[in-house]
């Protein structure tokens, strides 16, 4: 995605924004619909005609200018023309893994018995099959 702000047509910044509480500065860019399409010749030529050619990246940055919001909109082709939006957040960089390990097997019970626990407790059944409170 940096690669292809780099190349973009334009870039100019678009005001204040809030990401996760933090103001942070927009940037909105137009970039060459070639620099974000990945995939087959195939697949980028099928996108190239459902998509117009440049499409609008915006990216809110942190203080230190990593990235914290990105949104890529593209404007449809055709009788169904439209726009297509992706928004990614990204909250925390570089942030340790835990390692989550399993309970020990005496602190578990196996499928069946849920399943057997949650039948003689839940109040409706669906085809044979316990439904969660949404579904009821």
């Amino acid at each position: 995605m940096i690669e292809a702000v780099n190349a973009a047509h334009s870039v100019k910044e678009v005001g204040p924004g809030m990401v996760g509480g933090q103001a942070v500065p927009v940037f909105e860019a137009s970039v060459e619909l070639g620099g974000l399409a990945k995939g087959s010749a195939a697949q980028r030529r099928a996108l190239e005609k459902l998509a117009e050619p440049f499409a609008k990246v915006e990216l809110s940055l942190a203080e230190d200018g990593l990235p914290m919001r990105m949104r890529a909109t593209l404007r449809l082709r055709g009788r169904k023309a439209g726009a297509l939006s992706v928004e990614l957040d990204i909250l925390a960089i570089n942030v340790p893994t835990v390692a989550v390990q399993p309970p020990p097997p005496d602190e578990t019970i196996s499928e069946a018995e849920l399943k057997h626990l949650l039948g003689s407790r839940h109040p409706a059944k669906k085809r044979g099959r316990i439904v969660s409170n949404d579904e009821i």
